[in-house]
């Protein structure tokens, strides 16, 4: 209260009651009333204004003490100041009032809003994104733990995520695999984010998600169709290399190691220039400068004497 005990006690200069301010007196004096009148403990926050004129969250809990004639003579309790702890409430659902309104515009993205420190991280918001990549509806999920979102090896390091937020860092975002409601798992690019109060205390996380199962579907198709062709190349007699515009060997199958006595090794990602004839070198360049215009091959069909 920023006052002296002597200021107080015997309401000298002031009742404690004159620190409330007006809007919350007559609200917590009818609930302390209340349960004084039950012989019941009671348990009340309100806003007091400090002599340096500053605003302050308190939490009251006491219980009354009653003379044989069972009147009030007197209040045991203790109050404590729970300013922080309202801030962080009030940055919470403010940061969440943000949340909401870019969770609604990006049905493409998972968000998904966790509490932190606890035993188990709770889920606190739910976007649209998330809903169609988990496939459940948010009042499902809300209030449950965000552990049935994760496959077990990820929850298993949730203790050092947690200390990595609370120390205000960022979790970057990587490959790996989410739960959908259904059990099967979810190809995702992944981060996690701490949120802050407005005195830069971590309270929460927030989870962003983008299903990659169609990337990671495409990506493998092409690594069967990669490993089908080297497997169909290297089955053959002859060498089968391809070059790129600039004229560096992309690929180099094993007639091509025998005939020219270079492994892949050696030929992958350098010039073929290494197999033209020093004396084919400047049509050779002058070919590829023509093919990279658009222009027509000239060799198609013809013998060409290589090393």
């Amino acid at each position: 209260t920023e006052y002296s005990t002597i200021d107080v006690i015997g309401n000298a200069k002031l009742s404690f009651n004159d620190l409330i301010l007006a809007e919350d007196r007559e609200l917590i004096n009818e609930k302390i009333n209340i349960a004084l009148g039950n012989r019941e403990s009671f348990e009340v926050n309100y806003r007091i204004r400090t002599a340096s004129d500053k605003i302050k969250f308190v939490l009251e809990k006491g219980v009354g003490v009653y003379s044989e004639e069972n009147v009030v003579i007197a209040l045991e309790g203790f109050i404590t100041d729970i300013t922080e702890i309202k801030g962080a409430e009030v940055a919470l659902k403010l940061n969440e009032e943000y949340l909401k309104s870019v969770f609604k515009g990006a049905t493409d993205v998972a968000f998904v809003t966790t509490d932190i420190g606890g035993e188990k991280t709770k889920v606190l918001g739910f976007s649209p994104g998330a809903e169609e990549l988990f496939g459940y509806a948010a009042e499902e999920i809300i209030g449950k733990d965000v552990a049935v979102l994760h496959p077990k090896e990820i929850v298993e390091t949730f203790p050092d995520l947690q200390k990595k937020l609370i120390d205000g860092q960022s979790i970057e975002a990587r490959e790996t695999k989410l739960i959908h409601k259904s059990g099967k798992s979810i190809s995702s690019l992944f981060s996690i984010h701490p949120l802050f109060d407005n005195y830069g205390k971590t309270i929460g996380g927030l989870g962003v998600a983008i299903d990659i199962s169609s990337r990671k579907k495409v990506e493998n198709a092409l690594k069967e169709s990669e490993q089908v062709n080297r497997s169909i190349t290297d089955s053959v007699a002859d060498a089968i290399i391809s070059i790129d515009s600039k004229g560096i060997v992309k690929s180099w199958n094993l007639a091509a190691a025998r005939i020219f006595g270079l492994s892949s090794e050696e030929m992958i990602n350098n010039s073929v220039d290494k197999i033209v004839p020093k004396g084919f070198l400047s049509a050779h360049k002058n070919g590829l400068a023509r093919l990279d215009k658009g222009g027509h091959e000239r060799l198609m069909g013809k013998t060409v004497e290589l090393l």
